[in-house]
Order: C-alpha cells, then sequence, then structure tokens
C-alpha cells in the first residue's frame, strides 16, 4: 500500500506538514507498507495534525474499509487488493472544494449540478457591483513554488446583481464582447491567469451553450497538451444537451488541480483584468459535485486537501464572514461532494 499527505500549504515541495501513522509505524506522503489480509484483519490508523493541516477524513482506492472515515484514530480493514490510503486535511484556501497535489496533473474532470436557488448578499468585497459565483475545475495556481506560478479555470459563472441594478460583464480575451445584467445570469466560461506576466483572460461560452439555468447538470473537463502548449476543454450541458469544446495556447502549472466554488479575479469594477477574488459570493444552495477525477488520482485518493473559502465581510456586521464549505468526499471512484454557503 502507498499512504498519500497533502504537503506544505502554498509550497507542496517543502516537505509534508502532516503524517499518518500505520501499525505504529509513521508515514509520510508516498510511503509504502505491506500488511497481510487475514479474516478481520484491522491495523490502526491515526493522523499528526500539524500548525499548517487539521485531519478531515480518510479515503482509500483498495478494497478495504474503514470502520470510521472521519474518524481519528480508526481501524482500517485491509482487503485482498494494494492500493493507496491517503489522509485528506484541510484548511482555508481561495477554493471553496478540493486539492491535489502530484508531481504532474494534466486533466482535470467533474459534473456538478448547479444550484437551484441563489440571491444577492451584500458584502464588504472591493467591488461591490455584484456578487459572483464561478463553479467548475481548475489546472494550476496553488503552488507557490511554481514558476509561473499559472492558473487554468472551466465552469459556470453566476452572477447575482443588487435588486433593481444593471451591470455588465465582459469577455477580457480582446473579443470586446459585454453582457447587461439586470437579473441572475449565468454562462459557461473560461480563465486563465497568470500572476508573473500580470496577465488574466476570461471568455464566456453564452452562444455556444445556450439556456443554462438554476439545477441545471453540468459537465467540464480540461486537458493540457505538452506538444502543442494548449489547454483543450469541453463543457456540456447535460440537463439541455448543448456543449462546445475548444483548445486555447496557455500553460498552467501542472502540480496542482481544484474542483468546487473557484475564485473570481476581477478589476475596474466587471470581471477581468488583474486582481484576484474581489467579489463577494451570493447565498446558493447547495452545489453536488460528482465524478471528480484528475490524471494523478481517479478518484482522488491522493494527496489532497480540502479547502473552506472565506469569503468577505458581511456589511450588516463586520465580524460575520462568509464561508464556503465542502462536505466529506464519497467513497465513491470517481469521488463526489458537495459545497454549502454559510455565514460565520
Amino acid at each position: 500500500m502507498t499512504f498519500r499527505v497533502y504537503e506544505t500549504f502554498a509550497y507542496p515541495y517543502f516537505g509534508s506538514a502532516a503524517k499518518l501513522t500505520f501499525n505504529g509505524v509513521q508515514y509520510g506522503d508516498g510511503g509504502t507498507t505491506h500488511a497481510s489480509a487475514g479474516c478481520g484483519q484491522a491495523f490502526q490508523l491515526s493522523a499528526q495534525d500539524s500548525s499548517t493541516w487539521t485531519f478531515s477524513q480518510w479515503t482509500t482506492t483498495t478494497d478495504g474499509y474503514f470502520e470510521g472515515i472521519a474518524s481519528n484514530p480508526t481501524n482500517f480493514h485491509i482487503g485482498g487488493s494494494g492500493g493507496t490510503i491517503a489522509l485528506i486535511v484541510w484548511n482555508f484556501d481561495t477554493v471553496g472544494g478540493y486539492t491535489a497535489y502530484s508531481s504532474s496533473i494534466s486533466q482535470v474532470s467533474a459534473w456538478f449540478t448547479l444550484p437551484t436557488s441563489v440571491s444577492y448578499v451584500s458584502t464588504w468585497a472591493p467591488v461591490p457591483d455584484f456578487d459572483g459565483l464561478p463553479i467548475g475545475v481548475a489546472l494550476g495556481g496553488v503552488n507557490g513554488n511554481s514558476n509561473p506560478p499559472a492558473l487554468w479555470e472551466a465552469g459556470v459563472m453566476i452572477v447575482v446583481p443588487p435588486p433593481g441594478t444593471t451591470v455588465h460583464v465582459c469577455n477580457s480575451d480582446g473579443t470586446q464582447q459585454c453582457w447587461a445584467i439586470s437579473a441572475v445570469w449565468m454562462c459557461a466560461f473560461t480563465f486563465y491567469n497568470n500572476v508573473q506576466y500580470r496577465l488574466t483572460k476570461y471568455h464566456f461560452y453564452c452562444d455556444q451553450v445556450p439556456n443554462i439555468n438554476l439545477g441545471h447538470t453540468i459537465s467540464v473537463s480540461s486537458s493540457y497538451n505538452a506538444q502543442y502548449g494548449t489547454v483543450s476543454f469541453f463543457f456540456q450541458d447535460q440537463t439541455t444537451g448543448y456543449g462546445y469544446g475548444a483548445a486555447v495556447t496557455f500553460t498552467p502549472e501542472l502540480t496542482t488541480s481544484e474542483w468546487g466554488v473557484l475564485q473570481a479575479a476581477c478589476i475596474g469594477g466587471q470581471i477581468g483584468g488583474y486582481a484576484t477574488d474581489c467579489y463577494g459570493e451570493p447565498n446558493f444552495s447547495p452545489v453536488q459535485f460528482s465524478s471528480v477525477a484528475c490524471s494523478a488520482y481517479p478518484n482522488l485518493a491522493g494527496s489532497v486537501l480540502k479547502t473552506y473559502h472565506y469569503g468577505w465581510n458581511l456589511n450588516a456586521n463586520p465580524y460575520v464572514h462568509q464561508r464556503l464549505v465542502p462536505g466529506p468526499l464519497g467513497q465513491t471512484n470517481p469521488a463526489a461532494f458537495s459545497v454549502t454557503y454559510l455565514e460565520q
């Protein structure tokens, strides 16, 4: 068996911040062991937290099982197959969902069901024009030790303007198409951001994937082709059947991938430009993710971090914050989880 533990927060190559102990022996990320399966054979499994990480749950690719996937310590009953045991830890980050780390990740995919309801929330965000809710998948953008720390995102953007107002959202990749929005609006999108070169580009695919609506189920995938230096993407609204795919010349950072409610970069009162995460989020009913996978970990039983997105102060009370909270990983292959909106 191989053990997986997500390493450090911003610099994954700097060594493990949390460890697990199996049958009395401590392991970090990539550690291996052999154990014999017997009738009812169980081994104690525990996690050592650090100041950086906090225990969340266990997951595995083997045919064994945990007595408690959210218990620390717990007992693990070995099956007949080998595979991976992963310690899932959590912290706050710019994504409300999950982040995976590996030496190489070139593909990311998921299905998700859009919330059935959203509502505007007034916040102390730097840009108060509207609330933004980008939902989908991403490659890169987390490993601060990479050069450049480039981020690619693909999914659905939901924009919720303040009641009685009209706001504008525009492509920022040179196509100069804009939309006037006076009610809840949603559209398939891609976004890529290179911090080193201050490059941020949004493109919305409203015409290519029309009529996306609340409650629809969306599938999205992105993959990097090193030979051509391109990212290929494909979205499909499984509810209506409309889909679209293409390729963009861009090289993301290739050691991390993300799933969930993503960050919405912005500048100057509209989506697009160079800045990160400056909009408040709308209140939304839970978002359900399924078929969550990447090229490194088909069911996320790997070096995976559960991340809460710590959002903006609310205008009514500066000590109340928005939080986008992922639920536990379902013991499925590929994985599944949900994201819930909270004010705390």
